[in-house]
């Protein structure tokens, strides 16, 4: 007899062992190539996260100020990797709205993004319906560059969880254990270290759990115990943790903000939490029909927090608003402008103003800069072994650290000023823009810094790097060089006309006539031919005959010059050889005759001067006078 599966236990992650109810959107084919590319970018993304952490761990001690913007940094990879794995595998509608007092602070961008225009620094709280809450809360940071600095009050159980409870304890998350004497010195510990003025969103969750039918089931018992009416679509706040936070901030945080969230999709007297897991929303294709957000804030001054029996009635009142505010979202999938039509008559309530929109990550290069510091450590530690060339990463990494290059395009979340929202073209939709809200973050920068500043002595004692040159520049055996000698060899242009074969050296006229030709004397067909100069054609290969002799012309070497920065140009007409080349195969008697001031003029008979200039392309035989050949074999 086979044992039924348990369910997995409670680690706030969502997962079941059970299926969801309702139909997948993909067959079982589909669902298990969703689960493997989904894991396998989520555990290299969280193994890169969680590496580059432990490479920054040593900064604590260091510098602890620049290691709070090095974890910073990694909490940003974090939620870009979560928002690009909802666009991916989860895809749905987010709604958002907001009352009358948050005016300006919502607004859509010209492609379709939501930018929040939140404060640097508030405390969050929220409804907690689905395990996945914090995910879409967290990507609401991400609309307001504050992904780096949010800080999420978790379960105790979350603590221990393999990368991910390794990297939130990092993070500085704050891990409760649902035992105030036991969480009052930690609470107060991690809530002190949050209160300056560094930018800073503590979310969390009053009602302690997400809303099911066991929890439901005791938020009633406690309602009756305490005399209390229950509610329907909320569990009951407990106001302790809520309250001590607002205690211990208020001297650096001014605004207290409330989200209620509601989830399209789940039916009359059914609970999110089943309807919406991990496993329907990214193995399975179905994500909620549409997340749903209203807004609102309170000034902390002007809340009871430093009496409890007041606070805890404060905090209930909210609640059974947001209580009414679902009831109205599950008849109509909107929520309320505001909440006035509670007290009317005949109440007609008109739905808040709503900006729709979907998640998804502003460009893919924040995704890919996950894997950046690992992709760095990786170069330097090849570029130690000998497999890298030491100077090209140098100048890339200056070039980073200036700010230049694919870092040009981070979101920046010290940003003072908003992100404006004209409207722009679609061709410069992938520049880096030039308002401050897309300029790289200062965090990112200073980190550069200071591992170029690092990497610098090791650079300098590298062979070619120590007082030598600027990169780009000859160094070592380049310095010794001959001023012409070219480094790399390029292809010559070809002839705009096919070139006719040349007579060999020996069919050539004999000196009669006074025309002069400024070349060099040719050489015997054996012999290779002289270096010839860069604008000349190139000579091509084949053979040929006179009379019964047979010649071979040896295809011609490329030659070029000026082949890198500051290399002298050779002279238009003058020979590679003049340049100060090493020649090649070339006869001593020749070269010398090459290096004379004034070449040695040759006569030509202009008989063989006209039949050689004919007019037909033909190719005729040529005869040579014997005696001429003779006296041309002596003079060489």
């Amino acid at each position: 007899m086979t044992t039924p599966a348990k369910p997995l236990a409670d680690l706030g992650a969502g997962l079941s062992s059970k299926a969801p109810p309702g139909g997948a959107a993909v067959g079982p084919v589909g669902q298990a190539e969703r689960a493997f590319t989904a894991a396998s970018t989520f555990i290299s993304g969280i193994l890169a996260i969680n590496a580059t952490q432990f490479l920054g761990a040593p900064l604590k001690v260091i510098d602890p100020k620049f290691y709070q913007a090095y974890m910073a940094f990694t909490k940003q990879s974090f939620g870009v990797l979560i928002t690009t794995m909802t666009a991916w595998w989860s895809p749905t509608v987010v709604r958002v709205s907001g009352d009358e007092s948050i005016p300006k602070q919502l607004a859509r961008s010209a492609d379709g993004t939501l930018q929040c225009r939140f404060p640097d620094r508030i405390v969050l709280m929220a409804n907690h319906q689905l395990y996945t809450d914090w995910l879409y809360l967290w990507w609401v940071a991400y609309t307001n560059n504050m992904h780096g600095a949010i800080y999420i009050v978790l379960k105790e159980a979350l603590r221990n969880v393999p990368f991910v409870g390794w990297g939130a304890q990092m993070y500085n998350f704050i891990f409760l254990a649902r035992d105030w004497e036991k969480d009052q010195a930690r609470f107060r510990d991690a809530l002190q270290a949050l209160d300056n003025d560094d930018p800073m969103w503590l979310v969390i969750f009053p009602e302690g759990t997400n809303l099911a039918k066991e929890t439901r089931a005791a938020s009633k018992r406690w309602a009756d115990k305490q005399g209390l009416q229950d509610m329907k679509h909320v569990l009951l706040p407990r106001s302790k943790g809520l309250q001590f936070s607002l205690q211990n901030l208020r001297r650096s945080t001014e605004w207290l903000y409330d989200v209620t969230i509601g989830y399209e999709g789940i039916p009359e007297g059914q609970y999110g939490q089943d309807i919406f897991t991990l496993r329907s929303s990214m193995f399975e294709g179905r994500p909620p029909k549409s997340v749903n957000m209203h807004f609102r804030r309170f000034r902390i001054s002007s809340i009871p927090i430093d009496n409890d029996d007041a606070f805890a009635l404060w905090l209930r009142n909210r609640w059974r608003e947001k209580d009414y505010m679902l009831e109205h979202f599950a008849r109509h999938n909107k929520f309320p402008s505001d909440s006035l039509w509670l007290t009317k008559p005949n109440p007609k309530p008109c739905p808040a103003r709503v900006i729709e929109t979907d998640i998804r990550p502003n460009r893919m290069e924040e995704f890919l800069a996950i894997f950046a510091p690992l992709t760095a450590v990786g170069a330097v530690l090849g570029m130690a072994g000998g497999g890298a060339d030491p100077k090209a990463l140098a100048e890339m990494l200056q070039d980073a650290a200036k700010g230049k290059g694919a870092l040009t395009g981070t979101r920046d979340d010290n940003s003072a000023q908003p992100s404006k929202l004209e409207k722009r073209p679609a061709s410069k939709a992938t520049a880096p823009a030039k308002d401050a809200n897309k300029t790289p973050a200062p965090a990112q920068r200073d980190m550069l810094q200071e591992y170029l500043a690092a990497l610098r002595p090791m650079l300098d004692g590298m062979p070619g790097m120590s007082g030598g040159p600027a990169v780009g520049k000859p160094t070592g055996a380049a310095a010794g060089k001959p001023t012409g000698a070219p480094s790399a060899p390029a292809k010559a242009k070809p002839p705009t006309q096919p070139a006719r074969k040349p007579p060999p050296a020996s069919s050539r006229a004999p000196p009669k006539a006074a025309s002069v030709i400024s070349a060099p004397v040719a050489q015997k067909a054996s012999r290779p031919p002289a270096p010839r100069a860069a604008s000349e054609a190139p000579r091509p290969a084949g053979t040929g005959r006179v009379g019964r002799q047979k010649y071979t012309i040896p295809p011609a070497r490329p030659v070029t010059t000026g082949a890198w920065k500051g290399a002298p140009k050779v002279a238009k007409g003058t020979s590679q050889a003049g340049a100060g080349a090493k020649p090649v195969n070339i006869d001593p008697a020749v070269l010398s005759q090459m290096k004379g001031k004034t070449p040695k003029p040759v006569d030509i008979d202009p008989e063989m001067l006209a039949r050689m200039k004919g007019k037909s392309g033909e190719k005729k035989p040529v005869s040579v006078d014997p005696s001429v050949l003779a006296k041309m074999k002596k003079g060489m």
